[in-house]
């Protein structure tokens, strides 16, 4: 073959190869038929509904006060659009109460990605999804585990009060 057809086909491969290099990050843009709402991306809160994420799997949590959580797991690879529908929590026959659970952003170990994955949260034993949860009324043993650690806190729930669960872990020197 020729000198130059073989530098016209390199440099033929060379121009669409960069043109086809795949995209190391895509954005993703969430949307909810409830206003305020929150975003967390692999268990970070993102500000407003956008976010430009590496490819690979993510886990999104929409979040809104009164409202059931959605939750989703994505295998990014191109921008896409998530419209996220949230449904009114609503008072059944039987007396509930209503549990918001909020994770520190400062306690997050920023040092492991998706952190908010190794956090386990627990009622009676019963492992919840979400951050946002209508319990039966009564006795309740909430637990968070994480690597080696645990909190438990026992809990009586009234009919309709609304309970902000926050863990903290601190140090307490002497």
């Amino acid at each position: 073959m020729p000198k130059k057809l073989l530098f016209l086909i390199f440099l033929t491969t060379m121009i669409f190869s960069g043109f086809t290099q795949s995209n190391s990050s895509f954005l993703v843009t969430i949307n909810s038929n409830v206003e305020p709402f929150t975003v967390y991306v692999d268990g970070r809160a993102i500000r407003g509904n956008r976010a430009m994420l590496p490819v690979g799997r993510h886990n999104i949590l929409v979040t809104s006060n009164g409202f059931t959580d959605y939750e989703t797991q994505i295998n990014l690879n191109r921008d896409i659009v998530i419209n996220a529908t949230l449904s009114p929590i609503t008072q059944r026959v039987a007396p509930t109460a209503y549990i918001r659970i909020v994770i520190p952003e400062n306690q997050l170990n920023r040092a492991i990605p998706n952190s908010y994955d190794y956090i386990k949260i627990y009622d009676n034993g019963r492992l919840l999804r979400g951050l946002n949860h209508e319990l039966p009324i009564g006795d309740h043993y909430i637990r968070f585990e994480s690597g080696g650690l645990a909190i438990e806190q026992y809990l009586r729930l009234e009919p309709g009060k609304l309970y902000t669960i926050e863990p903290a872990i601190y140090l307490n020197i002497r």
